[in-house]
């Protein structure tokens, strides 16, 4: 008989003796004394197949399923409109120019979205008042005139802060 079955046949005849033994114990309980047996066989032979198994990889090697499930360290990747509205609210904070020309026609925008889903155009001067309140309206009003000082100040963190709230508030 070949020398790597032996183990198999030594574990199975040894399984085959404890149902025997259970049987003759316990004949009433047949049906879980076979399910047990076969359960046993199958992982008496289940495991001699996984030793019998060749390696073939030397220490330190990684199978081809290993490298396969290993991840790469993914990179952020920067989103090019996150970027360009950081930049836009970072002038806007800095000169009136920059807030009229660039953070305020995203803002305008935002404002004219939250509006239309509450049923209201921008253009309707008295209810959009209503709804994104004095302050943030004297920025987002359509007839709103550019600045005269084109280096004065833009928004502070706090007017910017309570602007993003009332846009929050349009639901």
């Amino acid at each position: 008989m070949n020398r790597q079955l032996l183990p198999i046949v030594g574990f199975g005849l040894l399984a085959t003796l404890g149902v025997v033994i259970a049987l003759a114990v316990a004949p009433d309980r047949r049906d879980v004394v076979l399910d047990l047996y076969v359960l046993a066989l199958g992982g008496i032979a289940l495991i001699r197949l996984v030793g019998l198994t060749p390696r073939r990889l030397g220490p330190g090697e990684r199978s081809q399923f290993d490298e396969a499930l290993r991840r790469e360290p993914v990179q952020p990747t920067t989103v090019a409109e996150r970027d360009k509205l950081a930049r836009e609210v970072g002038l806007g904070m800095q000169t009136a120019f920059d807030l009229h020309f660039r953070l305020r026609p995203v803002l305008v925008e935002i404002a004219r979205n939250r509006l239309a889903a509450r049923g209201v155009a921008i253009e309707h001067e008295a209810r959009a008042r209503e709804l994104v309140g004095d302050e943030a309206w004297e920025l987002l009003r359509p007839d709103r005139e550019p600045p005269r000082d084109r280096n004065a100040p833009g928004l502070r963190t706090g007017e910017l802060d309570s602007l993003v709230g009332a846009l929050e508030r349009i639901r």
